[in-house]
């Protein structure tokens, strides 16, 4: 991948059966990125899989960019 992706959250494949969250949930989420950092993010999860989240990383002039991680990178978002 090009410079371009390093900072964006690495995706794990594309897994089935797939459920879309409506509306998305906030998690929080320890992960690797494209460039080998480790990351912690607050981001919008916005599908499951088993054994995998689909979070939505925002992209400031593009579209967000999606991308599937292990379930067990995102914890869910304590609501006040």
């Amino acid at each position: 991948m090009s410079a371009n992706y390093d900072d964006l959250v690495f995706n794990h494949g594309d897994p089935h059966p797939q459920t879309a969250l409506r509306p998305p949930r906030r998690a929080t989420v320890v992960t690797t990125t494209y460039g080998g950092s480790t990351v912690t993010l607050e981001l919008d999860v916005v599908a499951t899989s088993p054994g995998f989240v689909c979070v939505s990383q925002p992209r400031p002039g593009a579209a967000p960019w999606n991308a599937w991680i292990p379930s067990s990178h995102a914890k869910p978002v304590e609501r006040q």
